[in-house]
């Protein structure tokens, strides 16, 4: 018979958890490149810059990055790259090419004929061009708008990111579409095309979702962890066309997530999620405890900036996100005994090794300081023929993160068929 000579209280473990975390991100209507030489822009926002809007106008901004040459043979060329898109998507195309504004520089497509034209690269990409006028010195600024461009079609999330391209060099022969005998500078930028929205029209590109906010509101619970992640935002009175769900991320601010890139943002990998929502009203969300590391399963830290982004499935996919926010480790009286789960043990096989398993659970001392105590704290298996006669011990071994502890009794002290051992648990927190 075996017996326990402090009473165990069992304490069921909450297994499973519904999060929201919701994601942040308007559309990007303009892109600079990195180095601040190429801002790509519609012309008319919400407009020029709808998915399949054809007969389109895009400003390319340009500070040139290499002097370039006029008259030749050879002639310098300058050729405005519209961006590539995968498959299934119908491409950017150019008809009746002009330029509408031209400043800072001069452009020609042929003898006599100033502005522009277009082509088909000889990798399939299609380019505005034209030859240099007169000669231009490195970072020389200028500025055109070029009109004729058939945007792309396909769904939202497929056309974001696009790459644009201004490319200058030393034409092959005169030939705009050959590759560039000599490339003088190449730059790129992104911008996105939005879905058109309105009475008339599909979903609105632009999420009805605002004021996503991040806050640390836990003052009573002890130590940093999911509970001092809170968001709140506001969803509109409407729900996108074709909702699904809503999912919630919680990233440090240097990751700038997208509805393109959730499978490969965080670490390489898809980016964890805290929860997932099939209600589009939800507007607030609270993180559980046994959160420790954020989705790019990163460590939590009070040191580091978190944003939290909210993302929405729908007919037209969108991301938004709050602003950055830091949390605050909470250092609060350590009033609670640990909470031992344990389900006794009443057979065991003769003289072989008797191993015990228990759950420990205490809220400011955690698994690893149970399995390698460095102060007061620990968690022991008492046993004996007679514990009130005599007892020895044997120390948790960790299991598993969740607390779940395994207690090894020797083989030397389990007695033979018909033989009785007693055995009791005993713990210690951090606070003694």
């Amino acid at each position: 018979m075996f017996r326990k000579k402090v009473a165990l209280w069992l304490f069921p473990i909450l297994i499973g958890f519904g999060l929201g975390v919701f994601l942040f991100s308007s559309n990007v209507q303009a892109g600079t490149s990195a180095n601040g030489k190429f801002t790509i822009s519609p012309k008319v926002n919400n407009t020029d810059n709808l998915i399949a809007a054809t007969n389109t106008e895009w400003v390319f901004s340009v500070t040139t990055t290499a002097d370039l040459a006029a008259g030749g043979p050879p002639t310098d060329i300058i050729r405005f790259i519209l961006p590539t898109t995968t498959a299934g998507i119908v491409p950017f195309n150019i008809s009746s090419p002009s330029s509408t504004s031209l400043t800072g520089i001069s452009l020609a497509y042929g003898p006599g004929q100033p502005g522009v034209s277009s082509t088909i690269l000889s990798d399939g990409r299609p380019a505005f061009y034209g030859f240099i006028g007169s000669a231009y010195a490195s970072n020389t600024v200028f500025s055109i708008s070029l009109r004729g461009v058939n945007n792309a079609s396909g769904t939202l999330e497929s056309l974001t990111n696009l790459v644009w391209e201004v490319e200058a060099g030393t034409s092959n022969g005169g030939d705009p579409a050959a590759p560039l005998s000599v490339v003088k500078f190449t730059i790129t930028s992104t911008a996105a095309l939005a879905s058109a929205g309105g009475g008339g029209g599909g979903p609105s590109a632009t999420s009805s979702i605002s004021n996503v906010v991040l806050t640390d509101v836990d003052t009573t619970g002890f130590g940093l962890d999911g509970r001092d992640f809170m968001v709140t935002w506001n969803p509109g009175t409407s729900t996108p066309a074709g909702y699904q769900y809503t999912k919630i991320y919680i990233v440090t601010s240097t990751i700038n997530l997208t509805t393109s890139n959730l499978s490969t943002a965080c670490a390489g990998m898809s980016c964890m999620q805290f929860g997932m929502f099939n209600q589009y009203s939800i507007a607030t969300n609270t993180l559980p405890q046994f959160v420790k590391t954020d989705s790019a399963y990163a460590p939590l830290s009070t040191t580091t900036q978190y944003v939290a982004w909210i993302y929405v499935q729908a007919t037209t996919p969108f991301i938004v996100s709050s602003s950055p926010a830091t949390v605050v480790y909470d250092n609060v009286a350590d009033v609670n005994k640990p909470q031992i789960d344990h389900i006794g043990v009443h057979t065991a096989k003769e003289q072989a090794l008797a191993v015990i398993n228990s759950f420990i659970v205490d809220d400011q001392t955690f698994a690893d300081q149970f399995n390698a105590p460095a102060g007061v704290e620990y968690f022991k298996l008492y046993y004996g023929t007679d514990v009130s006669v005599s007892e020895s011990f044997v120390s948790a071994v960790k299991v598993t993160d969740a607390g779940l502890f395994s207690f090894s009794i020797p083989t030397s002290s389990v007695p033979a068929a018909g033989g009785t051992l007693e055995y009791y648990l005993a713990a210690n927190d951090v606070a003694d």
